[in-house]
């Protein structure tokens, strides 16, 4: 047969006559034994495929016999979970898998064959199995060219992935684009080698996936090499210090001859010759090792190259070699409280993963991008058995990126079992995503409820102060207040002494934005000369950049007017950090000079990979400006590196010998009062003549410096104290409370001042010797905050409400942890006491179950103000990480009369929303998958292990053992491809927490689901709830469980959670609105709103008024837009994790496309869509549906 076919060949280069030459491929074709063309179309049984197709509607591998099936042709499908026979051609209405959607005309796309059935939720019009394809075929390289695709639009999850003889053909495409278009389907076009008779697609990695036709075209002309692998897909982390990195295949040819292959390699764009092996192989079937070590130092990306194995007489096989180069994965190393701890407060405030490693990648910014830090990647989870429970708070990072916390709105409860989980969804400014972390810990025994001091306050929201980030609080001396955004400009309100309310709200403009550009302003502080009709102020303010930020780019200005619009720069080029340690604080002392609390550069005191910048001469210290000696020059406050300037500085010259600032000199200005304070927010200066500071200590992973003798301290004295060694990856360390005295060192390194212990030494960083003791000046703290609290704003409280109670202490701001405020008691309120007695003595929390009324659950409260004539306190909540269903504002705290020791009960979510498939009723068990960012009714479900079948599968010999080349599914960025689709498999658990506001303990006696369709909805986790033994919820406190949606048909359904309070006059109820969607696939959809069609278009009315617009938010961007890019959105105000379909439609109500995404639990979003170059300029309508209601926008494409 082979010498026949080259006759033929030999006459097709004689003739030149068209019919003639394909008459005479065409019997070489059909010769017995050559490898044959083959056209199928995949569909349902009923329809004719097109002239020269033959037709597959799911019947098992085997010999065709039927119509429009050839002749004598085998094909069909098998199990993928164990390679048996299956037959998709039975069962369901059809019958069987196929489908003939009637849309576009022509049938190769119109049709489609279901080979992943089982990824539908719910009932299936058909048989739910997943399966792959075989056909026989005469041994040979093919062409093979597959479509994937449906041109019906539905709400459920698909992402269609085509695999030919392990060459990955389509990955992930999801359709987009109005039912039937061309942009809902994808077509690829791959060569590979069958060497087993039997040619195999499969859909392994997809999700619903649906094949519509494959075109299988002889590629070879007589014997031929090949691979034991088609393809080769890889993955590498970009490292300087690159390990061995090799896979080894093995090499044959279909003559099973011994003979000497010659190797080459061709590269795709980006860079060649980052494969190397022997070029020459011998052997029937040599084992050949390629090496891919070099691509470890490639930039971020994926690389492609194609392997060729030529030998004499054979047509030259080949292997594509994909290799991925993502970004080290950062992980968390340790969090508080430890793994496996027990015996663990109830009242901890702060679950943080405090010690983590986070890579340096070369032009990425270092640390954790908060971005990425949400309630849907860091929760905290209570366990009962094998079920979970979402915990209420609030998560967030910091501003260098070092540490990822949850804080507990309410108390935990006692005696149980928590479990802090951190998934891949959070990731580092590389993207390289975090290695999944959990800890688990248990809870103490219950603490009893006590008021340690007798004061209450109610808080009120300030009107018109939403969605601002306020930096500063402050009364001014004209009795009005003055509140200092980060951007720079300053609000100012009337004070209503009666209710607390402000009023009369004008925006001052500085002119400091428009002098300096985008600001950072943080600092504000009036003159104490200042008086109501001459108002004399003072901001500090840095670039508005708080990511790579110039390293002196911070000043001070002095602003006078009765507006406060005449700005003169006192001082300019003060350090700042790359991110947000800044030029902090103001506050005037009683000598009148302006004390500045100016941030550190770096972690602890040497470079660091999430700082990124070295110390400078006035950076991590409280420096002291003299307004005398600087009269009326703008002080140029820059200082050098050079460290044998800094030793020579002169001691009376305010200039170095290089012409930079000098801070040492008793002519200079400005000084260094205090050293080693690492960032300080606030400063205070209390009645008792005492300067309190409360300072952030570093997260862990920062880097101490090496001593080097000779060098300048402040006091003009030369290091020559011990040797003192770098230390890297230094634990976390304390929040502290400062009382700063003159030229004290507090504990933050910097080298260019000759201070080189961190802290108390060894006692703070395990990294140093034991030998290694505190600096000699170091003069410790007043009070200790413990771990990841963020002590920021500060004041002393000076009014005589609640008959003194508060008066002479000092209130602070715990940013994270905590979100309170806490009040701290000085040993001493008056001068002349002994030094020691002015460290605090007591603290009270507003946090916890001794916590004060109202004095808890901020939004990361940042500063705060009191107004000494009514005793009323002011706090900024700012909001970090911009919680939708939260906001950031100005609250205020009115002081209140003491109420009744009575617990109050709160419910929280106030509605929840739930999309379930009818018929469903597997419980999503949240222990399972408790990495997986879509946890809690996002994940995309579990497949089976995908039996290798030992088609081309490559031995990899990594020689570092690790486990780089295992992470399938994660591309460029390390995104997990899936975490967009929803789960449908599975019933969502939605957390309810019920929580006790009062003074006293609250007695929870009932619990149960009403309403026309209580049967639907079921409590689970329930506690023991009963009139005759109810539970016991402590002050601030809470305890919480599940509620899941069981639909029994389609549509929307209501009900109510009711949670009864056994108050001593009368009962209290709280509820939870429930509200639930039944859908089922290819059925009526009510989140599209209509008949989901298979054979017609999807018409809709768009006029139908919506539900509940107002409460919703879509933003659409941007707006005009372009035909054939993208459309970006954000969505808010939904209801917490419940899915929201989006649909675009034409002015006509023609569907376009449809997205469903799942919200997080602020019900917030964000997504994109892209917009296909087939729609026609003109309006269209993007609708977000969920069952929390509708909202829509008008988009004009241009």
């Amino acid at each position: 047969m082979k010498k026949g076919f080259t006759v033929h060949f030999s006459l097709i280069g004689l003739l030149n006559f068209k019919k003639l030459f394909f008459l005479i491929v065409g019997l070489a074709l059909s010769t017995a034994g050559f490898p044959q063309l083959l056209k199928v179309n995949f569909q349902d049984p009923k329809t004719v495929p097109p002239t020269g197709w033959v037709r597959d509607y799911g019947q098992a591998y085997g010999l065709r016999t039927g119509s429009y099936q050839g002749n004598q042709r085998t094909y069909g499908w098998k199990k993928r979970s164990d390679n048996s026979l299956l037959n998709l051609s039975v069962g369901g209405s059809t019958p069987g898998n196929g489908r003939n959607r009637k849309m576009p005309s022509d049938p190769l796309q119109a049709t489609l064959i279901h080979m992943q059935a089982d990824d539908i939720a719910g009932t299936f019009d058909g048989t739910k199995a997943e399966g792959y394809w075989e056909a026989k075929l005469t041994k040979g390289i093919y062409d093979v060219v597959v479509s994937a695709g449906d041109a019906g639009v539905y709400s459920f999850p698909e992402k269609h992935t085509l695999n030919v003889e392990g060459v990955q053909a389509i990955k992930d495409f999801v359709p987009t684009g109005a039912a039937g278009s061309s942009t809902r389907f994808k077509s690829a076009t791959v060569r590979v080698a069958v060497t087993d008779g039997n040619l195999t697609i499969n859909a392994d990695g997809g999700v619903n996936t649906k094949i519509n036709s494959v075109r299988i075209v002889p590629y070879s002309t007589g014997p031929f090499t090949y691979w034991s692998a088609n393809e080769q897909q890889l993955s590498v982390q970009k490292t300087s210090s690159a390990t061995t990195k090799t896979f080894s295949l093995d090499l044959s040819n279909s003559s099973n001859k011994s003979v000497q292959y010659t190797l080459s390699a061709t590269y795709g764009t980006g860079a060649s010759g980052w494969l190397s092996f022997n070029r020459t192989h011998s052997g029937t079937e040599p084992n050949v090792t390629i090496n891919y070590t070099a691509t470890q130092n490639l930039p971020l990306g994926t690389y492609k190259a194609t392997v060729y194995a030529a030998a004499a007489g054979f047509t030259a096989g080949s292997v594509t070699v994909k290799v991925t180069v993502s970004a080290p994965r950062p992980y968390v190393i340790s969090s508080t409280p430890a793994n496996k701890a027990t015996n663990v407060s109830v009242n901890t405030s702060s679950i943080a993963a405090n010690n983590l490693f986070v890579p340096t990648v070369a032009g990425y910014k270092g640390g954790v991008d908060n971005s990425t830090i949400t309630s849907s990647t860091v929760k905290l989870l209570k366990v009962v058995g094998t079920s979970t429970t979402q915990i209420q708070g609030v998560v967030q990072g910091t501003g260098g990126g070092d540490a990822i916390s949850f804080s507990p709105t309410f108390a935990l409860e006692p005696n149980a079992t928590y479990k802090f989980v951190i998934t891949d969804g959070v990731k580092s400014y590389s993207k390289a995503s975090f290695i999944p972390y959990t800890a688990t810990f248990t809870t103490g025994a219950a603490l009893e409820s006590r008021d340690p001091i007798s004061v209450e306050f109610t808080k009120v929201a300030i009107p018109g102060t939403q969605k601002k980030k306020y930096s500063s609080l402050v009364i001014g001396p004209d009795s009005k207040f003055y509140a200092l955004r980060l951007d720079g400009a300053i609000e100012r309100f009337t004070i209503n002494r009666t209710t607390g309310m402000l009023g009369n709200q004008s925006v001052i403009s500085t002119a400091l934005s428009g002098k300096y550009g985008s600001r950072a302003a943080v600092g504000l502080v009036f003159d104490p000369a200042s008086t109501a009709s001459n108002l004399i102020a003072y901001v500090s303010h840095c670039s508005g950049k708080l990511e790579g930020a110039p390293a002196f780019d911070g000043k001070i200005s002095k602003l006078t007017g009765a507006n406060l619009t005449t700005e003169r720069l006192l001082v300019t080029n003060l350090p700042r950090s790359t991110k947000d340690h800044l030029v902090n604080s103001l506050a005037f002392g009683p000598d009148k000079a302006l004390y500045i609390s100016q941030g550190s550069n770096s972690s602890m005191g040497a470079y660091d990979g999430s700082w990124q910048r070295t110390e400078s001469l006035l950076s991590g210290s409280i420096l002291r400006l003299d307004l005398v000696k600087l009269g009326s020059a703008t002080l140029d406050a820059k200082t050098t590196t050079n460290q044998s300037v800094i030793n020579a500085a002169s001691g009376t010259s305010a200039k170095m010998s290089d012409g930079t600032y000098n801070p040492y000199s008793s002519a200079s200005p400005l000084t260094i009062y205090a050293s080693g304070v690492r960032n300080a927010y606030d400063l205070v200066w209390h009645s008792n003549g005492q300067l309190y500071s409360p300072a952030n200590g570093s997260a862990a992973g920062g880097n101490t410096p090496a001593s080097l003798s000779g060098t300048r301290r402040p006091d003009g004295s030369k290091y020559s104290g011990p040797s003192i060694p770098a230390t890297s990856g230094v634990q976390v360390q304390n929040d502290w409370l400062f009382r700063i005295k003159k030229g004290g060192y507090y504990g933050h390194p910097n080298p260019l001042r000759g201070e080189y212990v961190a802290n108390r030494g060894y006692k703070d960083n395990s990294k140093y010797a034991s030998t290694v003791v505190a600096d000699p000046n170091y003069r410790g703290a007043a009070f200790n905050f413990n771990l990841n609290r963020s002590p920021n704003g500060a004041i002393e409280y000076k009014s005589n409400a609640f008959n003194g109670a508060l008066k002479g202490k000092i209130l602070v701001c715990r940013f994270s942890g905590g979100g309170d405020i806490i009040v701290l008691k000085p040993g001493s309120v008056v001068k002349g006491s002994t030094d020691g007695q002015y460290n605090i003595t007591d603290n009270y929390t507003g946090a916890g179950t001794n916590g004060l009324v109202g004095m808890s659950g901020f939004i990361n409260p940042l500063d705060l103000v009191e107004d000494p004539q009514t005793g009323n306190l002011y706090v900024i909540e700012f909001n970090w990480n911009n919680i939708p269903d939260r906001t950031s504002q100005i609250t205020l705290l009115r002081v209140s009369n003491i109420s009744d020791a009575d617990g109050y009960a709160s419910a929280y979510p106030q509605k929840i929303s739930a999309t379930e498939v009818v018929g469903v009723s597997n419980i999503l068990n949240s222990v399972q998958n408790l990495t997986s960012p879509l946890l809690a009714g996002t994940a995309k479900k579990d497949k089976k292990e995908k039996e290798d079948k030992g088609k081309g599968k490559g031995k990899d010999k990594d020689d570092d053992d690790d486990d780089d080349d295992q992470d399938n599914g994660k591309g460029d960025d390390g995104n997990n491809d899936d975490d967009d689709l929803l789960d449908f498999s599975r019933v969502t658990r939605h957390a309810v927490t019920i929580s006790n506001t009062g003074r006293g303990n609250l007695m929870l006696k009932n619990l149960e689901i009403t309403g026309p369709n209580a049967s639907e909805f079921k409590i689970l986790d329930q506690p023991n709830v009963n009139p005759n033994k109810p539970i016991k919820i402590r002050k601030n406190s809470s305890i919480t469980f599940n509620v899941a949606f069981y639909p029994k048909s389609i549509g929307l359904k209501h009900a109510k959670l009711e949670a009864v309070n056994n108050k001593k006059k009368k009962g209290q109820f709280v509820s939870v609105d429930l509200v639930g969607l039944g859908i089922t696939y290819e059925g009526i959809d009510s989140v599209l709103g209509g008949l989901l069609d298979s054979a017609t278009n999807i018409v809709v009315d768009v006029t139908k008024p919506l539900l509940n617009p107002d409460k919703l938010k879509l933003n659409v961007y941007p707006n005009p837009n372009e035909v054939g890019s993208k459309i970006y959105f954000d969505l808010a105000g939904f209801n917490a994790n419940e899915p929201v379909t989006l649909n675009l439609y034409d002015s006509f109500g023609q569907l376009y496309q449809a997205k469903t995404i799942q919200v997080d639990e602020q019900g917030r979003s964000s997504a994109e869509m892209p917009v296909s170059t087939t729609m026609n300029p003109g309006i269209y309508i993007l609708r977000a549906t969920g069952a929390a209601g509708q909202k829509e926008s008008r988009i004009i494409l241009k």
